[in-house]
């Protein structure tokens, strides 16, 4: 039998819930079994995990956000234990009817992490997750008329390669500074003064980054620490941007090196400092 016979059905429906968290290359695999779930070379572990209900359209599209409670020990959700990590989550939940000898999986929702909180004083997590669908259908901000470039440094507007070596270090991080967020990452002092600042530090092929505040030689201070030790460990540090226009023209330059990158500059840089609409002429 298919999977909406079992699950039309009062005697069989008998569902195995799986969830599947997907964060850069981890993958947190939970089921609300008592005991694990071994289906197709893959492991899910027994969790105490419940969620809300879901409302689906004729099309059986869900359309509502949906609450997924667990242990704040859990492996996953304790990664937003201190602060919400700069990766995105996503999350599929997963069934198939235990008396399903064929076992056909069925995925009931697909969507993002939108955010974990803690409740009874810490003890119980809950991740709010939004469908794809509405993820997707959220208004995006259009470009401002301002000064400063509108595009992000990297993107298809701003044509910048970050793959290439001028604007990106690969080195070992030989000391970390807990209390200042400091890392000291060998060489980053020979691309020049404040490189760096604006950039990002990244870790694990890219999977977790952080935003560097500041630079002084080969010390680089970042927004937030990692959740584990990088002392030792190879990042990757990705030049940063001001987003104005002399830095677009004297630090960035086009693939073919022939011109600055104003070329592909996003923003409006001499926009006049006067309203005349506040100030009058």
């Amino acid at each position: 039998m298919t999977y909406d016979t079992y699950a039309s059905s009062v005697e069989s429906n008998r569902p195995v819930e799986l969830y599947v968290f997907t964060q850069g290359a981890d993958e947190f695999l939970y089921t609300d079994q008592p005991a694990d779930v071994v289906l197709s070379g893959l492991t899910y572990s027994a969790e105490a995990i419940s969620r809300g209900r879901l409302e689906e359209t004729r099309d059986s599209a869900v359309t509502n956000q949906v609450e997924i409670t667990m242990p704040s020990s859990n492996s996953f959700v304790s990664r937003f234990k201190e602060y919400t990590p700069a990766s995105r989550a996503t999350i599929s939940i997963r069934r198939y009817q235990r008396a399903d000898t064929s076992v056909e999986v069925v995925t009931v929702f697909e969507g993002l992490v939108a955010s974990v909180r803690f409740k009874e004083e810490g003890r119980v997590a809950v991740a709010k997750c939004v469908p794809v669908v509405q993820a997707e259908s959220r208004p995006i901000p259009r470009q401002s008329y301002q000064n400063a470039c509108n595009h992000v440094l990297g993107d298809s507007l701003c044509k910048v390669d970050l793959t290439d070596a001028r604007w990106r270090l690969a080195a070992t991080v030989t000391a970390f500074d807990s209390a200042t967020n400091t890392a000291t990452v060998a060489g980053a002092s020979s691309f020049g003064s404040d490189w760096w600042v604006g950039g990002v530090m990244e870790v694990g092929g890219g999977d977790d980054h952080r935003l560097i505040l500041s630079q002084s030689g080969d010390d680089v201070t970042l927004l937030l620490p990692f959740p584990e030790t990088i002392v030792g460990s190879t990042v990757v540090l990705l030049a940063g941007c001001d987003h104005s226009i002399t830095t677009c023209d004297t630090k960035f330059n086009t693939p073919e090196d022939t011109l600055s990158n104003v070329i592909n500059y996003g923003g409006f840089a001499f926009v006049p400092n006067k309203n005349p609409f506040e100030t009058g002429l």
